[in-house]
């Protein structure tokens, strides 16, 4: 299961590497609205499942997706240096974060479940890189909020998605999704 919390990730590559990254250098006029984050984060989610089942067509379409999720990852770093990388590695990690931390749990609160155990468990576990990631962007003088709020809406369909996923992984009720979550939060956080 935790390689479908991993996917995440793919998203920020798309969005907020694509878009985001010219509101992160200071042109505050190039970030795009929320409607066109949405969009451009649906067609890149499309275009990323189709290649990855593509790639990977032996391998169940999550698997798949995770494993093209980080390859995709690693190619968007490894084409950059200096603070481009450190701000796009940032980017990322903020994505991958916050689906964990904010839009997974507004989906569980939405149906009226809590989350606080894996959230609390989230914030631990990942604690040194969302430090680091806070330090780069404070560098740059940004605040993490002005990207991550216009992307973690965007998420709200993936993590449907997911959710569902993980429902039918673990032979679950969607309506316990949150509560195995939260359990088994210390073995399946990523």
């Amino acid at each position: 299961m935790s390689d479908l919390l991993k996917v995440g990730a793919m998203i920020v590559v798309a969005v907020a590497v694509g878009a985001g990254i010219k509101h992160f250098r200071g042109d505050a006029n190039a970030m795009p609205s929320q409607a066109e984050v949405n969009e451009q984060a649906s067609k890149m989610m499309a275009s990323m499942e189709e290649e990855a089942v593509r790639k990977y067509p032996n391998l169940p379409r999550s698997e798949a997706l995770a494993r093209y999720a980080r390859e995709h990852a690693g190619q968007q770093l490894s084409g950059k240096t200096g603070d481009d990388r450190d701000a796009s590695a940032a980017q990322m990690f903020y994505g991958f974060y916050y689906m964990n931390t904010r839009s997974r749990e507004a989906w569980c609160r939405q149906r009226g479940a809590d989350l606080s155990t894996w959230v609390a468990t989230f914030n631990r576990t990942y604690a040194r890189e969302k430090a680091a990631a806070d330090a780069i962007f404070a560098r740059a003088g940004r605040q993490p909020e002005q990207m991550v709020t216009m992307v973690t809406d965007s998420l709200s369909e993936y993590v449907d998605k997911d959710m569902r996923d993980i429902a039918n992984g673990a032979n679950a009720p969607l309506d316990q999704v949150c509560p195995l979550l939260n359990q088994n939060a210390e073995q399946l956080v990523p």
